[in-house]
């Protein structure tokens, strides 16, 4: 028997995952070319897998259909979906059978916990996730957008073994390139640069999942308390997401993020002992910064959406106090 490789993408949030996506998604003769499928089941025509993390019972069918698909299939293939990091001991035992004899090679992104809370807020607010408005969030709902990655790495390195887990940081100075879907391929052994996956290749052209600035998200935010319905506020993140700018600015209080960094410091000091063999997991410092919202900008984002029809009251435009 060809053994091949299930190459399983794990974010975690808020690290490239949408560009990671977007070409494999948008790639699959070059991919092909190279010997690499993206598995359509369990993807429903979706972006990513993300049907995987429904039910139990209905995780347990997708992935039986990703095994068929795979084992008829020639090539190496690809599944990619942030949420798998929920998935529990036995999950990933069943996964690992299903598949077998073929092996199962994880690819873990993690980033640094703080920022990810920044961007996942952000993204959060842009979405309209949950049933809180930003200014509800206590410093334990942001401790709660995060965690440790030991123990869900030592899972994982029970399950496929510690070899068959590449952990991978996502910042700057460790990305290969400084570019995460580069970082990926190359990580998987596909070179970007070779003329076989060149050849109709098509690129990420622009960030695929941008953070929005702390004015889109006050904007965004004061909808919300004003309860406009869901198309409206669809409407309002489609016209201010163009304009938002990616400044990597945050409401997130510089408090919180150094108790978020505190918490984590000697869960990440031990990956980086067991998994690259050094003191530091992190090495680039944190690039979001704590400001409040322009007042003037706030206005222009507001007369933005009434001159699109979006309607806010008139006491909002011009907030004296954003944030206490």
């Amino acid at each position: 028997m060809n053994l091949r490789r299930l190459i399983i993408h794990i974010g975690m949030d808020k690290t490239g995952s949408t560009a990671i996506q977007h070409v494999l998604n948008d790639n699959p003769l070059a991919l092909g070319r190279c010997g690499y499928r993206y598995i359509e089941a369990g993807r429903d025509e979706e972006l990513n897998h993300q049907p995987l993390t429904t039910s139990a019972e209905e995780t347990i069918d997708r992935w039986r259909e990703i095994a068929e698909e795979f084992k008829q299939c020639t090539e190496t293939g690809i599944v990619s979906f942030e949420g798998l990091y929920h998935y529990t001991e036995n999950h990933w035992n069943c996964i690992l059978d299903m598949i077998s004899p073929h092996p199962i090679t994880i690819v873990f992104y993690i980033r640094r916990q703080s920022e990810m809370i920044c961007s996942g807020i952000a993204q959060r607010v842009k979405m309209r996730w949950g049933n809180l408005a930003f200014f509800e969030y206590t410093e334990t709902n942001f401790a709660e957008m995060a965690c440790g990655y030991h123990d869900k790495l030592d899972m994982l390195a029970r399950v496929f073994g510690h070899d068959r887990i590449h952990l991978r940081v996502y910042e700057d100075s460790q990305l290969i390139n400084s570019d995460v879907v580069t970082d990926f391929f190359t990580t998987i052994g596909i070179n970007l640069s070779n003329a076989t996956i060149r050849d109709g290749f098509k690129e990420s052209s622009q960030i695929a999942n941008p953070t929005i600035d702390v004015e889109t998200i006050f904007v965004l935010d004061h909808l919300d308390k004003l309860g406009v319905d869901p198309e409206t506020r669809f409407n309002a993140v489609q016209l201010l997401r163009p304009v938002s700018r990616s400044d990597r600015s945050t409401l997130v209080p510089d408090s919180i993020t150094q108790a978020i960094e505190d918490t984590y410091s000697r869960d990440n000091r031990l990956v980086a002992e067991c998994w690259f063999y050094r003191d530091t997991l992190f090495y680039d410092p944190p690039k979001f910064r704590y400001r409040q919202p322009d007042p003037v900008r706030v206005s222009e984002l507001f007369k933005l959406l009434e001159d699109n029809f979006i309607h806010c009251h008139e006491s909002s435009k011009k907030p004296n106090t954003v944030l206490n």
